[in-house]
């Protein structure tokens, strides 16, 4: 599970949680804290390098098939807060 929550507009605060199949003997907590640092340290550089500021809504999106859920959990949160 993974929430990125905006806590200011600059910064996102990031947790994520992992239910695991596995054991600690098939794979350490050290080698998933090492793996999911690498992941953080890969996300960090990618947002770093776009812009400091964006609209909260985005205008002129060009959304494809893979954003319907995106596009779908807009509108209901719209409609929670009777905003449309």
């Amino acid at each position: 599970m993974f929430h990125a929550v905006p806590t200011n507009p600059q910064d996102t605060r990031v947790s994520r949680f992992y239910g695991r199949n596995d054991t600690g003997k098939q794979v350490s907590a050290a080698a998933m804290v090492r793996f999911e640092r690498g992941l953080i340290d890969q996300d960090r550089a990618i947002l770093t390098a776009v812009a400091a500021v964006l609209e909260p809504w985005p205008t002129g999106e060009h959304l494809i098939e893979a954003d319907q859920p995106i596009a779908l959990m807009r509108q209901r949160l719209m409609d929670l807060l009777q905003l449309r």
